[in-house]
This record gives C-alpha cells, sequence and structure tokens, in this order.
C-alpha cells in the first residue's frame, strides 16, 4: 500500500479540525519542520510539548497521526469559534493551558517531557534564555528539544537592506497598539546555538530550510540558487538538541 504523503496529512488534519479551509502554500514550511521533527523516531505514547502553539493545529495534527501524550501552551487562549468540534472535545485531545511563559515559569514539573519543540516563536520572546532555561528544566535526560526560526541574515533581508528598507518591516506596524506579534529579535544558527549551550541544551543536528514563501516562481528559483549555494544565506534554520 502507498503510504500518504505527510503535505496530505496536515491538509487532511487542518480540514477536520478547523472550519477554514487548508490554505494551500503555507504547508510547506511545516512539512519541513514534521519531516525533521518526526525522524527522530519518537514513540507514539511521548509526552511531547508545542511551546507557542498558537490555535493548536501542529498539536492536532500529531494527533491526527497517533501521538496521544500532546501539550500545548501560548499566552493566547483557544477561540471556539475556529473549530468544528468543542473545546470539550478539543481538551481530550490535547492538554492546552494558557500561559506567558515569556514572562511566567513552564506549568509543568520537573523531567515532565520527552520532546519539546518550538516552531518559528523564539523571535517574539523578551526573554529567550530564560525560556530556554524552563524549556531544559520541564525536559527529560536524553529528552528532544527542535526549534526552528527565521535566519537573522538570510538573503531576502540582506536584498531589503541593500535597497534602503528596515528588513524588521514597516514602521506603521511597530507603532500600531493593536499589533500583538512582533518580532523581537532574530538569531544566527550560530546565536541560536550558543542561547542552547548555555542552559545545557546540547544541538545534535543543524538544517537550513530554503525560501519557501509566496514569491514569484522566477524570483523564488533565484533565492534556492543562492541559497543552495550559500546555505547560512538561507530563509529559516532548525536545531535538535538534547538534554544530557
Amino acid at each position: 500500500m502507498q503510504q500518504v504523503p505527510l503535505k496530505i496529512k496536515v491538509v487532511e488534519a487542518h480540514n477536520y479540525y478547523f472550519k477554514e479551509p487548508y490554505k494551500l502554500g503555507n504547508e510547506n514550511w511545516k512539512i519541513r519542520y514534521f519531516t525533521d521533527l518526526l525522524s527522530n523516531n519518537i514513540p507514539f505514547d511521548a509526552k511531547i510539548l508545542d511551546l507557542g502553539c498558537g490555535a493548536l493545529d501542529s498539536l492536532l495534527f500529531l494527533n491526527w497521526l497517533g501521538y496521544t501524550n500532546t501539550f500545548g501552551t501560548d499566552k493566547s487562549g483557544l477561540d471556539p469559534s475556529s473549530y468544528k468540534i468543542s473545546i470539550d472535545e478539543l481538551n481530550n485531545k490535547v492538554h492546552f493551558l494558557k500561559n506567558d511563559f515569556d514572562s511566567y515559569p513552564l506549568p509543568y514539573p520537573n523531567s515532565f517531557f520527552d520532546v519539546i519543540y518550538s516552531f518559528d516563536c523564539i523571535e517574539y520572546l523578551k526573554n529567550p534564555l530564560q525560556v530556554l532555561d524552563e524549556s531544559n528544566r520541564v525536559l527529560r535526560n536524553g529528552g528532544l528539544f527542535f526549534i526552528t526560526t527565521a535566519n537573522a541574515v538570510n538573503l531576502h533581508k540582506r536584498i531589503i537592506t541593500l535597497l534602503g528598507k528596515n528588513p524588521q518591516g514597516l514602521l506603521e506596524h511597530f507603532l500600531n497598539e493593536n499589533c500583538q506579534n512582533l518580532i523581537i529579535r532574530e538569531y544566527t544558527m550560530h546565536e541560536m546555538k550558543q542561547l542552547m549551550e548555555l542552559v545545557e541544551l546540547t544541538p545534535k543536528q543543524t538544517r537550513y530550510y530554503k525560501q519557501c514563501s509566496n514569491y514569484q516562481k522566477k524570483l523564488l528559483r533565484i533565492y534556492n540558487l543562492v541559497e543552495a549555494m550559500y546555505p547560512k544565506l538561507s530563509a529559516r534554520f532548525g536545531i535538535t538538541a538534547i538534554k544530557k
């Protein structure tokens, strides 16, 4: 029997749980992240934490795959109107706790989790070292920590800077009081590895991710060609670490 591609499973899971249909194209980053995360042969009964879980889409996908011990925390609460199932049903599938972990300790005991992952979250944190230290505390010895984030020195940002623009975005977004998700700081892979080593998380595997956003195809091909020759200019990167 032919195995169903991960991309199709992501879309199927989203459309099963969420009222708004999945937007094709958005799954590209997630497919890459999940491919690397799941390559670690994580047992289906492992305790898994999504740090900065948002609307639970990643955790619900893991549940769809058969992972039954999933946890998520985020400073934002859940919007019941987004889902096809009730909040009670959600809570039966995913253990969610609202918590501003950028300001407060993680609400879990020491050495509780087998796996912790965080997709594109750390760049929004004011206290990244504190959050990494807390992640280390609640991760068991030998546990897996996987993080992804935007690359501070990627090709697109360098081009924007050469054009005389600020790669951090428009000033009006920064001045908008209603804008909640502002990037605080982006990192190079070397810097992120340094942060992780400070809290005794030992990097064991790294990967750069090429640009896959909704650029024109010709421009995207140029970006990917340059990124293939100079990986340190790639759009994002991921690091897999072990707590020893």
